[in-house]
């Protein structure tokens, strides 16, 4: 009997020691997910671009571990160095890496960009010119980078490439794209 009662209270502590360790588990694993859900937002400003004559802000949404939804909005201020008046382009990122929606990435984007330019023509003895405007639909890919810090801030580096699937000039098909951004979580 007196064994009996020892497997007893001994089963009993066993059950008591597993529930109280598998609930301290669920509150850690809820408080981590607290904390992560409400890091989902990041803003980015491109400083590569900030250097070369253009405003880029970026935004992103987190939508889970491994993948992102954004907006990336440019602007150029530079006419001698850029073509591009203005660009706008949506995208989706997978992330591959063990870090929440950081480490390496693949995107897809589809952009809409304007060009300002203008054709030159040699007439005789003036230069005659004409305004060559374009507005552009593309489709295209990049892969990079994200690191972040333990207080949310963010380098992201990547470059990528669209094709103009609608152009209103003919010379206008591929567009590169470059990001040495930095940014914050929140």
């Amino acid at each position: 009997m007196k064994n009996f009662s020892k497997i007893v209270l001994l089963l009993v502590f066993t059950k008591l020691s597993v529930f109280n360790i598998t609930a301290q588990s669920s509150i850690n694993e809820a408080e981590n997910e607290a904390e992560i859900d409400e890091s989902i937002n990041e803003i980015r400003l491109n400083a590569l671009y900030l250097l070369l004559g253009a405003f880029e802000a970026n935004y992103e949404y987190v939508l889970n571990e491994n993948s992102g939804i954004g907006l990336t909005v440019m602007y150029t201020y530079d006419d001698d160095l850029w073509e591009f008046k203005h660009q706008i382009s949506g995208y989706y990122r997978q992330y591959f890496a063990k870090k929440y929606a950081g480490g390496f990435y693949g995107e897809v984007f589809a952009m809409y960009n304007s060009i300002e330019d203008y054709d030159y023509y040699y007439t005789g003895s003036y230069t005659e010119f004409k305004e060559n405007n374009s507005h552009n639909l593309g489709i295209g890919f990049a892969f990079g980078t994200k690191l972040i810090s333990r207080n949310n801030l963010l380098l992201d580096v990547g470059i990528g490439l669209a094709r103009n699937i609608y152009t209103s000039r003919e010379d206008d098909w591929l567009v590169p794209r470059f990001n040495v951004s930095f940014g914050y979580r929140f």
